[in-house]
């Protein structure tokens, strides 16, 4: 696993991986205690894949700094066109803001692709991600219209509802 720091001093933090399937079971999990180097760009750890169907797995990657999620990715071990992906159950949770709207996205299986949208004038403060199976995913749209049917005209979909 890379890191690329441009911090001017020595960083600690932990680097936590898990190599999944797209239901969500674990098949592997560790965490790496590293120390990353100012204004560097290096390999902290090396990932021995072991046998499985790659069609339906994928590794994801956190590195956390006092328990804050600094940055976070996904891996997958064939082209998406290649990839066995499930057909998701988003399950979704929307608050009233004070800027718009809150919107909470959790998944029973991996949501690749996921893309939200409504025919109105706003912003998401994040669009098109991959939600894993078991994970929360908190999104802002800012927006000064008001209405009860947020929920309703809230549109969520995945690279699976393309297909």
């Amino acid at each position: 696993m890379f890191i690329v720091s441009d911090k001017l001093e020595n960083v600690k933090a932990e680097l936590e991986m898990k190599i999944v399937d797209f239901n969500g079971d674990s098949l592997w999990s560790g965490i790496a205690n590293v120390e990353i180097s100012a204004n560097s760009s290096q390999v902290y750890f090396e990932l021995q894949i072991p046998e499985l169907t790659k069609e339906d797995h994928l590794v994801s990657v956190r590195l956390i700094l006092d328990g804050k999620v600094l940055a976070s990715n996904t891996y997958y071990f064939l082209p998406v066109k290649d990839l066995q992906l499930p057909d998701p159950n988003i399950n979704k949770e929307i608050v009233k803001t004070e800027e718009g709207y809150q919107i909470t996205l959790k998944t029973d299986r991996l949501a690749k692709n996921v893309f939200l949208s409504v025919d109105r004038d706003g912003f998401f403060s994040d669009n098109y991600f991959d939600l894993l199976p078991g994970e929360e995913k908190r999104i802002t749209f800012i927006s000064k219209w008001v209405t009860d049917s947020f929920g309703k005209e809230l549109k969520i979909i995945s690279l699976v509802d393309t297909l």
